[in-house]
């Protein structure tokens, strides 16, 4: 049976950069979120139990179709326990709310491991299409999708800040894990008995998000790309300095281990 049992961060370098995010709940002061998984068919997703579509007044302003996309952990007790717009703008404020306040009611059945037993803990993305209608509010519609398994770009010096601050500049507060993704075990790994330590540095942008990664320790190509595709999904209270959010260059360690 495969799990990600170990993670280790610490910062090297911090830049400046302004994101913004509408989440479904504040980072400081909630607890972290540790061995979610990544919802997906190939290796198991939750179910919906109950949907709630937004409500939108008839004078809603919406030129176009829209589309809100809200990541969000279901927990293995089925419940909603944490969640984030992606791609969020002031232009679309009013829908972003909804659609959060529309799932905050949602109820799941949580997804089920293969070659585990029980329930889990699992991220997936929840897609709130909004409609225009003439005189009418906008038609909603609603859809479970699983995350994408996409590793994060490489990083190279071209694709950094030249005014990097250095960890040790005063007054850098670093960055504090919100959420941790477990990097899945391949079918060939487990049957090679194949076991360490993806060691990876990354840059943690400013809304908390994993912007870009490089592989520093190498264990396994297989199992290299799926730690480069877990740290996509890993979540930070994101650095301060001087009272603002700042990106930060930190190291990353994914273990696998079967046990």
């Amino acid at each position: 049976m495969a799990s990600f049992s170990r993670r280790r961060l610490h910062t090297v370098t911090a830049f400046a950069l302004g994101i913004s995010a509408v989440a479904l709940a504040a980072a400081q002061g909630a607890p972290a979120m540790a061995g979610v998984r990544l919802g997906h068919p190939e290796t198991s997703m939750p179910s919906v139990r109950r949907q709630v579509l937004p409500e939108l007044p008839a004078g809603a302003a919406l030129a176009a179709r829209e589309e809100v996309v809200i990541e969000v952990v279901v927990g293995a007790n089925g419940r909603l326990e944490n969640g984030r717009v992606v791609g969020t703008s002031p232009a679309r404020r009013e829908l972003e709310r909804a659609a959060v306040d529309a799932v905050r009611q949602w109820e799941f059945r949580p997804a089920m491991a293969r070659y585990e037993q029980g329930p889990h803990a699992s991220l997936v993305l929840v897609a709130m299409t909004f409609e225009p209608r003439a005189g009418q509010p906008p038609r909603v519609e609603a859809a479970m999708r699983p995350v994408l398994r996409v590793p994060l770009q490489e990083l190279d010096a071209a694709s950094l800040p030249a005014d990097l601050h250095a960890s040790s500049t005063p007054g850098l507060r670093v960055p504090k894990v919100r959420r941790s993704i477990r990097p899945q075990y391949t079918l060939a790994a487990m049957r090679a008995i194949r076991q360490g330590v993806v060691l990876l540095d990354v840059v943690i942008l400013a809304d908390g998000t994993v912007g870009g990664a490089r592989v520093t320790r190498s264990l396994d190509p297989d199992l290299d790309r799926e730690a480069l595709i877990a740290a996509r999904y890993w979540l930070f209270e994101p650095a301060q300095l001087e009272g603002r959010a700042v990106a930060t260059r930190a190291a990353l360690e994914l273990e696998f281990r079967l046990r």
